[in-house]
């Protein structure tokens, strides 16, 4: 995936921001998902009420 995102920053192109906004969405929402796994916590992303407040 980081190739993918290398190419598409070193050829640019007018619709590059919505490859590399997606292909980014795409890893952290995968970085969250191994971090669940391995911490055990809850998928639930908004259950801190400091965070719900913002």
């Amino acid at each position: 995936m980081a190739a993918e995102i290398w190419g598409e920053i070193n050829d640019l192109n007018t619709d590059s921001s919505h490859i590399l906004r997606s292909l980014i969405y795409y890893l952290l929402v995968r970085l969250n998902q191994d971090y669940i796994k391995m911490h055990e916590t809850s998928p639930d992303t908004i259950t801190d009420i400091q965070i719900m407040r913002l």
